[in-house]
């Protein structure tokens, strides 16, 4: 049986080698797919492992895993664009909608980003649960858009259904302990409970250093290994995989469930048509299910480019392959308990 450390192409790109050695980034200081020459579209490294042997499984039989996962970035509509919106909507006559945008002036909640409900239901259907990473933000932080304490509910009633709740790490959380220590705690105070996984902001993420400041506040998974501009496979993988730190050369303690696709790659940064959407989300979809591996994917509860059925036809695509459909909390204690140690033998 040969192991990934001989193979020194693959290793390097299973602890993200290019990255140290490359060392440019755009403007949210995020590496970028399009800064490397190399193919990110195929998970290489989860394919040798698979090759020597790693053949993991899953609850009911399931040939591959999928984690449905959510970025709630924005709930509420900036009061000065509805009153934009209901001027418009009178002047041209549009009474039904004018009428709308009057309740979500007097109600937030009326606009369709609170479809909370209508999300956990299609999850449901295909006998799904999903991650819920909520921001939990201050008044005048980059971004900031809702209070989670002014959500409680909202947080509550998705908790109590069986759903994990985590933190979406602001913009400055990934690379400053002190915030992202004080984010973790003001979500766990609406919460009522420790939360222990996380996915940054816009993808921002420093190696080692983010996940070193995630493992030294409680946090025992993450989910924001991939390149914003390219579906795919960053480090190479589709199983979920301790992170290797390249210079103390040890493993370090906690898991990484890299994400495949984010929705608004497709549309945004790659550019493609809505009918090339399905087509490459479905093919990567089949490389992980060959490979007996986990699909990630993200889908934000604002996208009003993609909409909800473009989500609810991925998560079918997958149910239909016979998927095992769950949050990345559940995924997690299943890969902690069956393949954590057994996949470090082939690595």
């Amino acid at each position: 049986m040969g192991q990934l450390k001989e193979n020194k192409e693959l290793w390097d790109l299973y602890t993200l080698k290019h990255e140290k050695d490359n060392p440019k980034r755009d403007q949210y200081e995020r590496p970028l797919a399009e800064f490397y020459n190399k193919d990110f579209s195929k998970a290489h490294v989860s394919k040798f492992l698979h090759d020597q042997g790693f053949r993991p499984s899953y609850p009911n039989e399931a040939k591959f895993a999928v984690c449905l996962t959510h970025d709630i970035d924005v709930l509420e509509i900036p009061k000065k664009d509805l009153y934009i919106n209901a001027v418009k909507h009178l002047l041209k006559g549009r009474f039904p909608e004018f009428r709308s945008t009057i309740k979500n002036i007097l109600n937030v909640r009326v606009n369709d980003f609170f479809h909370f409900d209508e999300l956990m239901e299609i999850e449901k259907r295909y006998n799904g649960s999903a991650t819920y990473y909520f921001k939990s933000l201050k008044k005048g932080d980059q971004d900031f858009n809702y209070l989670v304490s002014s959500i409680s509910d909202i947080i509550q009633t998705i908790d109590k259904a069986g759903f994990e709740v985590s933190l979406h790490g602001g913009h400055e959380a990934y690379k400053d302990l002190k915030i992202l220590k004080w984010e973790k705690e003001n979500l766990e105070r609406t919460l009522g409970k420790e939360t222990l996984g996380y996915r940054n902001h816009y993808l921002r993420f420093r190696i080692p250093e983010t996940l070193e400041h995630l493992i030294s506040v409680g946090i025992t998974s993450d989910s924001t290994i991939a390149y914003p501009d390219q579906i795919g496979f960053r480090n190479g993988m589709c199983y979920p995989y301790q992170p290797y730190h390249l210079e103390k050369e040890e493993y370090m303690d906690i898991l990484e469930v890299p994400l495949n696709i984010m929705e608004c790659t497709l549309y945004k940064y790659m550019a493609l048509p809505k009918d090339q959407w399905m087509p490459k989300a479905s093919e990567l979809i089949d490389h992980v299910a060959d490979l007996n591996g986990v699909f990630n994917f993200l889908w934000h509860n604002n996208d009003v480019v993609s909409k909800v059925e473009f989500y609810e036809e991925v998560i079918k695509y997958c149910y239909d392959k016979g998927a095992w459909i769950t949050s990345v909390a559940e995924l997690e204690k299943w890969w902690r308990a069956n393949y954590l140690v057994e996949m470090k033998k082939y690595l």
